[in-house]
């Protein structure tokens, strides 16, 4: 099946559209164990998140932003301060299920739009892996890890997205300077000067 047919999700955070999310729970599958993490990160419901993470150490999440982030504590503690935050929407496409044993894990898409404290919206496209382990009759993530695929930022009430290179540009260029284009590479540092740490 191509990544096409599989069903996108969309809710906006603190208003999930089937009224309580649920909880992990026996006899559900791999993929029922991801469609229930998904539901409780889009209804920022952190007690039904962590029904489906591990209790056990080690555990490591490896954030969009590349910081990565080593305890249960810390993965907590990420997911609380997101979900404490409102205006964002995060829909996900499911991309592959691969299970072997009591070993597994979901590839994801996710879509994240998120507003400024200027007015302006954020989005990310990432890739999201969870490493799932069978424990005690339950899946569990057990590991997370992101790969962004794009990042960009649009004005209030506007369709056009910027990248952080395009958004760089047009704040520091003064007007009437010749533009070339495509925009040369700007230096990592400037990059991640663009990128709110909560994504």
């Amino acid at each position: 099946m191509t990544r096409w047919g599989f069903a996108l999700l969309l809710v906006v955070a603190g208003a999930p559209a089937w009224g309580a999310v649920p909880h992990n729970q026996p006899g559900l599958s791999l993929a029922g164990t991801f469609d229930v993490y998904v539901q409780a990160v889009q209804g920022a419901d952190l007690e039904a998140l962590f029904t489906t993470v591990t209790d056990r150490e080690p555990f490591f999440f490896l954030t969009a932003t590349g910081r990565l982030i080593d305890t249960l504590e810390g993965y907590r503690e990420f997911h609380r301060e997101w979900f404490a935050e409102t205006g964002w929407e995060m829909p996900v496409e499911k991309v592959a299920v691969h299970e072997s044993g009591d070993h597994g894990s979901v590839v994801a898409i996710f879509h994240y739009q998120g507003k400024a404290s200027d007015g302006r919206t954020g989005h990310l496209d990432s890739y999201f892996t969870l490493l799932f382990e069978r424990q005690e009759g339950l899946w569990k993530v057990v590991g997370d890890v992101c790969t962004p695929i794009a990042r960009a930022t649009s004005e209030a009430g506007s369709a056009l997205r910027y990248t952080s290179e395009q958004a760089f540009f047009l704040c520091f260029t003064p007007i009437g300077v010749p533009v070339e284009w495509p925009l040369p590479p700007v230096k990592r540092g400037l990059d991640e000067l663009m990128v709110w740490e909560s994504f």
